[in-house]
């Protein structure tokens, strides 16, 4: 088969081993343990990414948000539109129109329709078990929700998160 897609590879979701899809500098490869394939017309250097149960991608170039399904691809969210543009530094979905989305302002939640913040403190990671137990991590503080605001739950240890989570921070 064919070797890592081209370019430096950001990152790589989706199980098993023969129906995964890496984030590149080159921008989005399915690999199906044999070849790698682009993913046609995706964007630039992807950064995050998420691959939904539907097969449904949710990615992130850092500026912008993109969704792509049997349709193709649709950008959801354009961050240097907004008052006070932030990078993209996390990325988690539950559904196409459940997305949320970390950067130094915060977390805020797409609902199909338009973004909202939901938290305002830094977060770099996010994690959440469903749509009301949702796990943000800053360089302050490891935050929750159980669907209502986000509170603090512990400072910001090596180790701590992923005992809460079970995933690392990095």
């Amino acid at each position: 088969g064919q070797g890592v897609p081209w370019g430096s590879i950001y990152t790589l979701e989706g199980w098993p081993w023969d129906d995964l899809y890496a984030g590149t500098s080159s921008g989005v490869f399915h690999g199906d343990g044999q070849d790698w394939t682009p993913v046609p017309n995706s964007p630039g250097s992807i950064d995050h990414m998420v691959v939904l149960e539907t097969g449904e991608l949710i990615v992130t170039d850092r500026l912008k948000i993109f969704r792509h399904d049997a349709s193709g691809w649709a950008e959801i969210r354009n961050i240097l539109e907004e008052e006070d543009p932030e990078g993209v530094d996390a990325l988690w979905a539950f559904t196409p129109n459940d997305v949320l989305s970390g950067d130094f302002d915060g977390v805020s939640r797409f609902d199909g329709v338009s973004w909202k913040r939901i938290d305002d403190q830094p977060c770099h990671d996010l994690f959440a078990f469903s749509p009301t137990d949702i796990f943000a991590l800053g360089p302050y503080a490891l935050r929750h929700s159980d669907g209502g605001p986000f509170q603090r739950v512990g400072p910001v240890l090596p180790g701590y998160f992923f005992q809460v989570t079970g995933t690392s921070p990095d």
